[in-house]
């Protein structure tokens, strides 16, 4: 139980007392999920519906929020597909053209998650020519380390969205419990610090284990024609 706000400790004890030490005390679960098996082959397959356009989802295997990897898997997630200043909106939607949206994201849970890329092809482009493209974006970051200007324009971002996430004392409350679930109340205080640990090496390492290409699943959402 995490109580924020213009409390006082004293009270809260006595409150916490008052409603839940008359209850009694439940077992303690063991959290012990079985662990999915390493994908070793790349994967794919095709939906078709009646959907108004084309999409496409590629999803690669990822770390554990608690993982040393998460971080610097996080920002490259961002390099990719935060912002219109992203690389694959950069290159695909506003020089080439070729997709009308795109947009990158990580499942980051205190589980093993995903790093998802999904884009939807303009008019007249196929969802294979969509995907060579992405996977051409995705390749480069594999083959040569970022700039620093690059990771430090993330960085920012990351840092101002982590700034603006603890305004609201919600946020606030919610984060910390969260923490505490993942082992270590005081985590809230060091991901600024994980953040800017981040460097270019790191992110090269990252983009070479996580964008293998075995270790993707591709999904392709085709539009049934009328």
């Amino acid at each position: 139980m995490v109580v924020a706000g213009n409390v006082k400790t004293a009270e809260i004890e006595k409150l916490a007392k008052k409603w839940f030490e008359p209850i009694p005390a439940g077992k303690r679960p063991v959290r012990n999920l079985p662990k999915e098996p390493k994908q070793e082959n790349a994967r794919f397959t095709e939906i078709k519906a009646k959907v108004p356009v084309d999409a496409l989802y590629k999803a690669f295997h990822m770390v554990a929020h608690t993982s040393p990897e998460y971080h610097a898997t996080d920002l490259l997630n961002d390099i990719l597909g935060r912002s219109r200043s992203s690389r694959l909106y950069q290159r695909l939607v506003k020089e080439q053209n070729l997709l009308s949206t795109v947009n990158a994201y990580v499942t980051g849970s205190m589980d093993e998650g995903l790093f998802v890329v999904t884009g939807r092809p303009q008019d007249g482009v196929s969802l294979e020519q969509a995907d060579a493209e992405i996977t051409k974006v995705l390749q480069e970051l594999v083959q040569e380390k970022v700039k620093e200007s690059e990771l430090e324009k993330v960085k920012n971002q990351a840092e101002s969205s982590l700034v603006f996430s603890e305004i609201e004392l919600l946020n606030r409350a919610m984060n910390l419990a969260y923490a505490t679930v993942l082992g270590d109340p005081n985590l809230i205080n060091q991901e600024s610090e994980k953040i800017q640990a981040v460097n270019s090496e790191k992110i090269l390492a990252v983009a070479q284990n996580v964008l293998r290409s075995e270790n993707c699943s591709t999904l392709y959402y085709r539009a049934e024609k009328e």
